[in-house]
């Protein structure tokens, strides 16, 4: 979609009384790079491989985005308890996976004193991954911000930055990775998100076997 329309849809938009930061990409893959660094498909997928690993750290309670919104919670009942997204994605086509129906909001907000780009993903209308995106560079704030989390889930202080992953019993991990500023990205790993994206590249693995089946038979029959 050229800059032109989409500068035109977001006028109408404002005609409209619609709000005005939504963004009317085709592509998903170029919506990332327009703003920020966001999480990709790619990203969610390893962060899911992180929760199903053997020996991650057990949380002793529910890991939830608040007692009021939790995994599964719609992209309405998620904006009427948040402040505007700064930018909401919608109807994209992901690269390799198709259109699908997934939304995902993005908001600029203040966390204690930390300056955080938090993302708020849904597949067919419920959420099943968020991401606090800090931009902390000093390491005893990342282990401040590290221990704050471990006294909710694990009643124990972190002692290193090392990357890991928490669980719950509900099939929900926090997955947290500060090798660069720190990232700390929350999955409901029972998602139907899963299942879709596995039925869509066994359906891409299939299509590519047929044609090379296709064109080894025309060879033999034509050699």
């Amino acid at each position: 979609m050229s800059k032109f329309l989409i500068d035109l849809k977001k006028k109408s938009f404002r005609l409209l009384g619609i709000q005005k930061n939504l963004y009317l990409a085709k592509s998903f893959d170029t919506y990332q790079g327009a703003f920020f660094n966001y999480k990709s498909i790619d990203y969610i997928q390893s962060v899911l491989a992180k929760g199903s690993e053997v020996g991650n750290l057990k949380a002793n309670a529910e890991i939830m985005f608040s007692s009021s919104l939790k995994f599964g919670s719609s992209r309405k009942a998620v904006q009427k308890k948040m402040p505007r997204p700064t930018h909401r994605a919608i109807g994209c086509t992901f690269s390799n996976y198709g259109q699908l129906n997934y939304d995902t909001l993005y908001y600029k907000i203040m966390l204690g004193k930390h300056k955080v780009k938090l993302e708020m993903h849904f597949f067919n209308d419920q959420l099943f991954f968020f991401c606090y995106n800090f931009s902390v560079t000093l390491e005893r704030e990342r282990m401040d911000i590290i221990n704050v989390l471990h006294e909710k889930y694990l009643a124990a202080p972190r002692r290193t930055l090392d990357p890991h992953t928490i669980e719950d019993t509900y099939g929900h991990c926090i997955s947290v990775d500060s090798e660069k500023n720190l990232s700390v990205s929350y999955l409901y790993k029972e998602s139907d998100f899963f299942e879709h994206i596995s039925q869509v590249k066994q359906e891409e693995e299939t299509k590519i076997l047929t044609k090379e089946d296709v064109t080894y038979k025309q060879l033999y029959a034509r050699l």
